[in-house]
């Protein structure tokens, strides 16, 4: 296991009550969750902890993204506050709206379609939009 690797698996039992039964599953710790398990005296236990936890949510994240590469995109981030930025600055107050608008969409755009059409007829009426 990743636990006798990192010869760590005094913690097994910890982890497991914690509901960890795969390495992925560390990724639902945080560092707090290491401070209680890992006792104070035993720091090289706990950076190596620390280090698995931080693989666990970078091997989350990328697996997260490879599922749904649309996924960065539905929290607000500072380059999209940027572009927003940079798209809101000179335009009038009805364009800024509009484009303030669109990014407050969220999903594919068969979803945003969904959402949009309220009397699912297929078609997107002025009143819906």
């Amino acid at each position: 296991s990743t636990l006798e690797q990192y010869r760590l698996p005094e913690y097994e039992a910890e982890l497991r009550a914690r509901g960890v039964q795969k390495t992925s599953d560390l990724a639902s710790l945080s560092v707090e969750d290491v401070d209680k398990i890992v006792p104070a005296p035993k720091s090289i236990h706990k950076k190596k902890m620390t280090e698995l936890l931080n693989a666990a949510h970078t091997f989350v994240a990328a697996e997260t993204l490879r599922l749904d590469p649309n996924s960065e995109f539905q929290r607000e981030t500072k380059f999209r506050a940027g572009i927003l930025n940079l798209l809101t600055k000179q335009a009038s107050m009805a364009d800024a709206a509009g484009v303030i608008a669109v990014t407050k969409l969220k999903g594919d755009v068969n979803e945003v379609f969904d959402s949009l059409d309220t009397n699912r007829n297929g078609i997107l009426e002025g009143r819906e939009v």
